[in-house]
């Protein structure tokens, strides 16, 4: 079974462009979650597949992906 990244391009394209220019920022990510920075580089061009390595890039860069920003959030 092949799972699915909802909105995986976009989210894709807003990190490259986020951490273009952010020295290191592959490094920082995969040292703190114990991954190689090879394999987060992999991700970020799209050669493999990881929902997790791409949220904690949005995490590190403060990205808010843009199919997030368009929920309205209900008050209680």
């Amino acid at each position: 079974m092949i799972k699915t990244i909802p909105h995986k391009e976009e989210r894709l394209e807003a990190i490259q462009k986020a951490a273009k220019n952010r020295h290191g920022v592959y490094a920082k990510v995969a040292r703190e979650y114990g991954w190689r920075r090879e394999y987060v580089s992999r991700v970020v061009l799209g050669h493999s597949s990881s929902s997790i390595v791409m949220a904690a890039l949005e995490k590190e860069l403060g990205i808010i992906p843009e199919y997030l920003k368009q929920v309205e959030v209900a008050e209680v």
